[in-house]
């Protein structure tokens, strides 16, 4: 959806200082990213992951791949998502508040609004995120977000254990030593089940390197990663989603810092 045809924000809404931010579109893919997307993509498939190898990502993180940033399929209904994110002004302990954050929706606003946390990171697109057991992460989230048509997609994440698909815990504690932290889920989504796999770098110079990686048409059921026969993605599934991952990442780094200074030590339902 277009951020001019972003719909209205609920009276209730409109009355919480954070509402502004709505009004705020967010900036679009950058140069370099966009002529990767335009001249660049579909990638190799020889430069991705399979889906079921995907822990190579951790098992090899400090090496740098062809596929850091591109899409492409592996078949006429599965594929394969590569994004790249380095922020410059976010820090952990941002993005430990941000993430809990947008699922605490303000006082007083009716059931059916969605989370205005999770609208003003990308306007038009987001609709509402939280928990599913309703209390706290370990049960996983769902998200409603706008696809490029208009229909709104709900998409349920399930977080896994990396310890459970061949990663050592000695490597586990290497890596958390060196200050990478690793989150793994599998979804319910847009083209199907989805595998997923974000790995977070804290420089040494202080700033933020993430790499993520989403197979789409896999997901994982009895500990096993499985092909999705009920998936239907396409290459232009990939390139929108690519890009909405591409923008709401790096508008994030623009957004959260300010967000950070003025909410982080107030109530989170009351801004």
């Amino acid at each position: 959806m277009k951020f001019s045809e972003r719909p209205d924000l609920c009276q209730e809404e409109r009355a919480y200082e954070t509402a502004a931010y709505y009004d705020i579109e967010p900036i679009k893919p950058g140069v370099l990213e966009q002529m990767i997307l335009d001249q660049a993509c579909p990638m190799d498939p020889k430069d991705a992951i399979p889906a079921e190898s995907f822990t190579d990502l951790v098992a090899n993180i400090e090496q740098y791949s062809k596929g850091e940033f591109g899409y492409c399929m592996f078949d006429n209904k599965r594929g394969y998502l590569a994004n790249y994110l380095y922020w410059k002004k976010i820090r952990p302990e941002m993005t430990r508040w941000w993430y809990r954050w947008i699922n605490i929706k303000p006082q007083g606003v009716p059931d059916g609004c969605g989370s205005l946390h999770y609208k003003i990171w990308y306007p038009g697109e987001h609709i509402d995120h939280g928990y599913i057991n309703g209390k706290d992460r370990f049960g996983g989230y769902f998200a409603d977000d706008y696809d490029s048509e208009g229909n709104i997609i709900r998409t349920y994440r399930y977080p896994l254990n990396i310890l459970d698909f061949g990663i050592s815990q000695g490597r586990l504690d290497e890596l958390r030593n060196a200050g990478y932290g690793i989150d793994c889920a599998w979804e319910t989504g847009e083209g199907g089940m989805h595998l997923s796999l974000n790995v977070t770098r804290s420089l040494p110079n202080g700033d933020v390197e993430k790499r993520t990686r989403t197979w789409i048409g896999y997901g994982v059921r009895d500990g096993k990663v499985v092909a999705d026969e009920n998936a239907c993605c396409t290459e232009e599934m990939l390139r929108n989603i690519l890009s909405h991952q591409s923008i709401e990442g790096n508008y994030l780094e623009s957004l959260l810092p300010e967000l950070y200074k003025k909410f982080s030590g107030r109530p989170e339902d009351t801004v």
